[in-house]
């Protein structure tokens, strides 16, 4: 398995003051084995091209741009690929380890089994420096669950595997990026709700009607502003507390 990386941009397609070092990504065609777009450091770039999807058109943004229906209908298969890789500010590419990929699954494969995704496989590339991420597209059905499972993908090279998740999103180090630090307090409410199998079905693609409304607005820390989770009401309070009652030791 390989990246044929034969798209370039002129523009940075990046998070401004990221860090010295982060993951960028590009959506992969795994039948040919090229990217569909160039490498992006911000992930709105990737959450555009599905609003393009959803809405039938073309974009440009910030130097991104992408044709409708350029994909041929990958975007809607219920699997699809994404290409990673890790790179330094001077653009030097970083050797991805097996144990960075097992991080990045112990972190995204609980939340797949909690939503009744099927589970996220990365698979390291023949050069050591790009894994392809397959993935189910119900991730990109919701414009901030995309968002989180891109912003997963990044912290997830630093998870071990093992560390409670919760500890491990709180501790700054634990991140590529300062960016990402900063992510991670506004977004960790909304990801610990999907990890435990609840998703706001609420933000739709189709809401943002252009593309300066859904970029930098669609995404999960944008989103964290006004989202709330529902409180629990009647039987499903009462399972609830029964449960809660349970687990007491006396």
């Amino acid at each position: 398995m390989k990246v044929i990386d034969n798209l370039s941009s002129k523009a940075r397609l990046s998070e401004i003051g990221h860090g010295t070092i982060t993951a960028k990504f590009a959506l992969y065609n795994r039948q040919t084995e090229e990217v569909m777009t160039p490498f992006v450091q911000c992930k709105d770039f990737i959450s555009d091209v599905f609003w393009s999807n959803k809405m039938q058109k073309d974009i440009t943004i910030f130097g991104f741009k992408w044709k409708n229906n350029s994909d041929e209908g990958i975007l809607n298969k219920p699997r699809l690929s994404i290409a990673v890789k890790k790179v330094r500010v001077n653009g030097v590419k970083e050797e991805i380890t097996k144990e960075e990929i097992l991080g990045i699954m112990a972190l995204i494969n609980p939340i797949d089994k909690a939503n009744s995704f099927t589970r996220t496989i990365p698979r390291l590339c023949e050069d050591n420096k790009h894994i392809i991420v397959n993935f189910d597209k119900k991730w990109t059905d919701i414009p901030y669950t995309l968002s989180a499972f891109l912003l997963l993908l990044r912290i997830g090279f630093k998870y071990d595997g093992k560390s409670n998740v919760e500890e491990f999103y709180k501790n700054v180090e634990n991140f590529l990026s300062t960016n990402d630090a900063m992510y991670m307090r506004t977004a960790t409410s909304i990801i610990k709700d999907m990890q435990n199998g609840y998703i706001d079905s609420s933000q739709t693609y189709e809401q943002y009607k252009e593309i300066n409304s859904v970029h930098g607005s669609s995404g999960i820390v944008a989103y964290a502003r006004k989202y709330k989770k529902p409180e629990l009401v009647g039987a499903e309070q009462v399972e609830v507390e029964k449960a809660e009652v349970e687990q007491i030791v006396w």
